[in-house]
């Protein structure tokens, strides 16, 4: 089955290899307006839930707006000292957990303008894409404005397959990590 696309697109190939049965790459540059649309609309396709994160006295006038809209939305609060990306050497914070529902991808995709806009103290932060394990599909750090991205071999060539999202990344510096050319 073909990958769900709004658009018609063309775009180069990414020369990148991927070891069986998935891949685990960081990347750097974010993810805005529509190409943000379009990395929420293929995760959504392949997780099962998604995680924001509230930090203790993080709450101003948006960020409260937004933390009440994904409750709202269907996601479970619960305190914790590690989510997908981070592990607090002490405390903890509230993490926001939701059910992939299109109520849900709907608030994603229109409550930050850009993957790494979902920072303290405007909005909730670091979000994750969760398989049904739990796994983090996509995680990010937003205030280093890193992100980590999990993908099998079929999705990747998916990824690939929409200029929006793939076709126009390298490995930087000869590492694990890829940047938007």
């Amino acid at each position: 089955m073909a990958a769900k696309s709004t658009k018609n697109r063309s775009h180069p190939r990414m020369p990148v290899r991927l070891v069986e049965p998935f891949a685990a790459f960081s990347f750097e540059g974010d993810f805005a307006g529509e190409r943000y649309a379009a990395l929420v609309e293929f995760l959504a396709a392949r997780a099962r839930s998604a995680s924001l994160v509230v930090r203790d006295g993080r709450l101003p006038g948006r960020a409260k707006k937004l933390y009440e809209g994904f409750l709202a939305a269907g996601a479970k609060a619960e305190r914790r000292g590690e989510w997908p990306g981070t592990r607090l050497a002490e405390g903890e914070a509230t993490v926001l957990v939701a059910p992939l529902t299109p109520v849900v991808s709907k608030f994603l995709a229109t409550g930050a303008p850009a993957l790494f806009a979902w920072c303290a103290p405007d909005r909730p932060e670091d979000l994750a894409f969760l398989d049904a394990a739990g796994t983090a599909v996509l995680e990010t750090v937003a205030h280093e404005r890193i992100g980590t991205l999990r993908l099998d071999r079929f999705d990747w060539d998916l990824w690939n397959a929409d200029p929006l999202l793939g076709g126009d990344w390298r490995w930087k510096d000869h590492s694990n990590r890829l940047e938007r050319v």
